[in-house]
């Protein structure tokens, strides 16, 4: 599949004061267990590994996230009848799409300026932060290697978004790389949760090389 995941709709009860995505309420996105708001059914390219999605990435970079541009959001949706007041403003508005600016330090795949900017789904809205479960939301002033592909079809000015959600996006924080604590990813904490950022990017490299 060349799109990250599937929604299920109607796609949640978006509850206040949802959790902000992991690095929010603690140090590193792998110091506590993090689920998301809104299912989704995730696919990812051939097998899932990082060799697979770095592979079938546009481009795979290490960026710190500059700000936030803005939020856009996929409705308005008509409110059905039965829905609950508390959560019809919620579901009159749809699902949030957050633009940021990055700046890059690195290309590791493909290449481009020394900014750029990425639309993801997920965002911080009225009602808290929402994000899809197996993913997180990237913060300002934070760092992170990412695999990226074409911005299609998602509200924002992004030309590109995040390739697999959290199996490829990685924090780094004093020069080491942190991986979801999600099922989604375990397998990646464990061959890669704690390494160093310079031998991450050697990997990636060779998996970039190898690509057909």
């Amino acid at each position: 599949m060349k799109w990250s995941l599937i929604l299920f709709l109607p796609f949640v009860i978006l509850l206040p004061g949802a959790c902000g995505g992991g690095a929010k309420e603690a140090n590193f996105i792998d110091s506590a267990p993090v689920r998301g708001d809104v299912e989704a059914l995730w696919g990812f390219p051939g097998d899932g590994s990082l060799a697979d999605i770095a592979g079938a990435s546009e481009a795979v970079v290490v960026v710190e996230v500059i700000e936030v541009v803005g939020v856009e959001y996929s409705g308005p949706y008509d409110v059905p009848e039965w829905m609950p007041a508390a959560i019809a403003e919620s579901w009159s508005r749809g699902l949030p799409y957050t633009t940021y600016r990055l700046g890059v330090d690195r290309w590791l795949k493909g290449a481009g300026g020394q900014e750029i900017l990425i639309t993801d789904g997920g965002g911080i809205t009225p009602d808290g932060p929402i994000f899809m479960d197996g993913d997180f939301l990237v913060e300002a002033g934070r760092k992170y290697v990412m695999a990226l592909a074409p911005n299609v079809g998602m509200p924002g000015a992004g030309q590109y978004t995040r390739r697999a959600g959290s199996r490829g996006t990685f924090e780094v924080t004093d020069g080491f790389v942190h991986v979801l604590n999600h099922p989604i990813a375990e397998d990646l904490q464990e061959q890669y949760g704690g390494m160093a950022l310079a031998d991450f990017v050697q990997v990636l490299e060779g998996f970039v090389a190898a690509t057909p």
